[in-house]
């Protein structure tokens, strides 16, 4: 019964390597973005790079946790899927989090303690559900 179970941390190790594979997106994008640069002196596209960074971050975590539930044949809702929807809800929430305090700092975005709680519901909500897809990754 024990291989049933889920650890949070294994969930967060395979989070980081899923994410590791989707990185070299990033790096496209930021070396599109230095050539934009240098021809077209265009900043817009340092934001473009933030938000794919994120992007790829944020969707880590459901193609991690659904790839861990299939593998160990985890149903959806039992204690080992439960695990993996916390897991997955707390990192988006934490994803957006540092997402609006990036563009606070960059773009001088102002935000509420409000705006904050309504956003990591919202992005919280849409990592699980999208963390309940059947079997995301390898």
């Amino acid at each position: 019964m024990s291989h049933h179970n889920i650890s949070s941390v294994g969930l967060l190790v395979e989070t980081l390597r899923i994410f590791g594979k989707l990185l070299p997106i990033a790096g496209v994008i930021a070396l599109l973005h230095a050539v934009m640069y240098f021809f077209f002196d265009s900043s817009i596209l340092l934001a473009v790079l933030f938000s794919v960074f994120y992007t790829l971050l944020y969707f880590s975590a459901p193609i991690a946790s659904s790839s861990a539930r299939a593998r160990r044949r985890v149903r959806l809702f039992s204690a080992g899927g439960g695990i993996t929807l916390l897991f997955c809800f707390v990192w988006g929430s934490l994803v957006v989090v540092c997402f609006i305090a990036t563009l606070q700092v960059m773009q001088g975005m102002e935000a509420a303690g409000y705006d904050y709680a309504v956003a990591m519901t919202s992005a919280g909500s849409i990592c699980v559900a999208s963390s309940m897809l059947p079997k995301l990754g390898n």
